[in-house]
């Protein structure tokens, strides 16, 4: 389950999935379709699908109704070597869940690096300039197009390779938003979520000691599960 809770009006759609939402005093933004979400469930899905917007679509025909977000996991690097051809991994995944009618959740990682090199050296500032170059592709398509960024899912766990290391991981964190930003990126067409995991390990500190901060963060987004598998005598973890 991945929880959101919006700081700022999105475009929406009805409800699928189970994802809370909750309006955060700050001004909204004006999108096509755009909703109040005070206090009210929004839903989304990750598709595993290529043409994740059939997915999409299908899911509406059959529950009769529209998921507001649309999920989808990139990597910095998912575009080497099909630039020559003009075509975008990116972009493809993007406009896939907004030819679905919903609004791309994006989560973006640096493959097998640590935080502090994201955060703290400029080894991996060309990588993220190109994936941020295609997500502006994305954006260039008009008709609206949105998105919500979600950089270093999960960063408060152990199990990343850039995570468990608070101060390194805000940093980090702070490059992605810093980047797009500094190529003037239009901030009501990007927004960026904190989404960590809802339980920190032991010894990787507080959940609180992740936060990039309110001038950095839009949108606040948990994973949550409940550990465990379907064999007999497994343990659950509530």
């Amino acid at each position: 389950m991945t929880v959101f809770v919006p700081r700022r009006a999105l475009r929406g759609w009805s409800m699928l999935f189970v994802v809370t939402a909750m309006l955060v005093a700050v001004p909204s933004v004006a999108f096509a379709g755009e909703i109040d979400l005070d206090d009210t469930v929004y839903g989304g899905i990750y598709s595993e699908e290529w043409k994740a917007g059939d997915d999409l679509n299908a899911l509406e025909a059959a529950a009769g109704g529209r998921a507001t977000f649309g999920g989808t996991f990139h990597h910095v690097a998912e575009n080497d070597g099909v630039g020559t051809r003009g075509f975008s991994n990116t972009r493809h995944m993007l406009d896939e869940v907004w030819q679905g009618k919903a609004t791309p959740f994006a989560n973006v990682i640096v493959s097998g690096a640590s935080a502090w090199a994201i955060g703290n050296t400029t080894t991996h500032d060309a990588k993220i300039n190109v994936w941020a170059s295609h997500v502006e592709q994305y954006l260039d398509m008009g008709g609206g197009r949105t998105l919500i960024i979600a950089p270093l899912q999960e960063g408060n766990g152990n199990w990343t390779s850039y995570g468990c290391s608070p101060t390194n991981f805000k940093a980090a964190y702070k490059k992605f938003v810093d980047i797009f930003r500094s190529r003037g990126i239009d901030e009501t067409k990007v927004r960026w979520a904190f989404a960590p995991n809802g339980w920190t390990p032991p010894g990787c500190g507080s959940l609180a000691s992740y936060y990039p901060g309110d001038s950095y963060v839009d949108v606040l987004s948990f994973s949550a599960y409940n550990f465990g598998d379907c064999f007999a005598g497994s343990n659950w973890v509530p």
